[in-house]
């Protein structure tokens, strides 16, 4: 596998990005299913450690670019329900924990920032 920037290989030898100074976010290939790759994601900083197992692309399956767009998305989805949830409810403020979202509140510029250069770029992963 050759990887280009933004993706590196991270302490957990699996493709990664990095968000802010201290923040990895790395992806494992699990299984695909029903046509969909599913995917394990960890999250690590010097603050906390976080790893969801539900990440599935979409019908027609995905690589780990597309995986790793996704999974901004929804990070990003959250970050803007975690500004709203002391205003009123929103659906996307159980997808993490709360240390979680908080984190991803206080990164939400990075991260829209790290998924349009993944959305613009095109094959940054090899195989």
């Amino acid at each position: 596998m050759k990887l280009s920037s933004p993706f590196f290989i991270s302490s957990r030898l699996l493709p990664a990005v990095k968000v802010g100074e201290s923040t990895t976010i790395s992806l494992e290939y699990r299984e695909t299913t029903q046509g969909r790759d599913v995917y394990v994601y960890y999250i690590d900083s010097d603050k906390f450690s976080y790893e969801g197992d539900e990440l599935k692309t979409g019908c027609q399956g995905g690589g780990y670019q597309e995986a790793m767009i996704s999974l901004l998305s929804f990070l990003s989805a959250s970050a803007e329900s975690y500004s709203y949830q002391t205003q009123t409810w929103s659906e996307n403020v159980g997808l993490f924990p709360p240390n979680v979202m908080e984190w991803v509140y206080q990164m939400r510029n990075e991260i829209q920032m790290l998924s349009i250069e993944l959305e613009e770029a095109s094959e940054l992963i090899e195989y």
